[in-house]
């Protein structure tokens, strides 16, 4: 097997990665273009437990990670815990 690629191959490459790489500004266009949507501060949607142990897990190791990037650059020990993952009311906030 040749490790040689034809000239048509190449324009094919070429051409390949200018689609894919033209996609996601062609997406960004399109939804700056959609209407925004409005926001009910005083009835937020729930966010259910799923999405909320979802949360939590994201944030955990994010925490460790902070803690011990603080503690060597500090050097000191700093603790960092994740105190809760819930959902406010804005007027709670």
């Amino acid at each position: 097997m040749s490790d040689e690629i034809s000239e048509d191959e190449l324009h094919q490459l070429i051409e390949a990665a200018r689609t894919s790489r033209d996609a996601p500004i062609a997406s960004a266009q399109e939804s700056a273009q959609r209407a925004p949507i409005s926001y009910d501060f005083r009835r937020p949607q729930q966010v259910n437990e799923d999405q909320a142990r979802r949360m939590e897990g994201i944030h955990e190791p994010f925490a460790r990670l902070i803690a011990a990037t603080l503690s060597s650059n500090m050097r000191m020990v700093i603790d960092v815990d994740l105190a809760f993952c819930s959902q406010l009311v804005y007027s709670e906030f």
